[in-house]
């Protein structure tokens, strides 16, 4: 995304988790990333999978919206083979969906529902992967994401962004 020219597009400033970060340099990030809530709001670029796609909360404002880009399914290796052929001995027929698939889904999961802690938040959520929509990843999904997704036509993103939002700013 970054060097799609994500920062040059952006109206808002720009926070990216760095893999090589500390953690002490994250949880400053994280603050400033909360600070810019009362303030317009800013862009938090992390990792499905990431420390704060996982740690975080952002309860009430302090993240309005998340965008999750693909699924982050597992690279193939040998330790998930081996994960895959554990969960077949102990579920036959069924060791691709607990080794593989379910891991990535409740990823991909907690990192969309990381604006969602209290009852009373409201954030919008895009899936930025025509998968997500199908019936074999959205079963794997909170129950309370999957009845709200809806399918947004492509390049009507923002028209119903603009509409939940109700014409606020940001």
């Amino acid at each position: 995304l970054l060097e799609a020219g994500l920062r040059e597009a952006l109206t808002k400033p720009l926070l990216v988790e760095e893999r090589e970060s500390s953690s002490e340099e994250n949880d400053r990030r994280i603050r400033e990333f909360k600070s810019w809530a009362e303030r317009g709001g800013a862009v938090l670029l992390g990792v499905m999978g990431g420390r704060n796609a996982e740690g975080g909360d952002f309860p009430g404002h302090q993240m309005d919206s998340v965008v999750a880009v693909g699924i982050p399914y597992a690279p193939p290796s040998g330790r998930l083979e081996r994960t895959v052929e554990y969960w077949e001995a102990q579920f036959p027929g069924l060791g691709r969906r607990y080794g593989y698939y379910l891991p990535a889904h409740r990823r991909l999961a907690q990192a969309a529902g990381r604006a969602h802690r209290l009852l009373s938040d409201r954030a919008a959520i895009v899936f930025l992967d025509e998968r997500v929509a199908s019936p074999f990843v959205r079963k794997s999904l909170p129950g309370w994401m999957e009845e709200r997704m809806e399918r947004v036509e492509e390049g009507r993103i923002r028209e119903r962004l603009e509409g939940f939002f109700g014409g606020r700013e940001g």
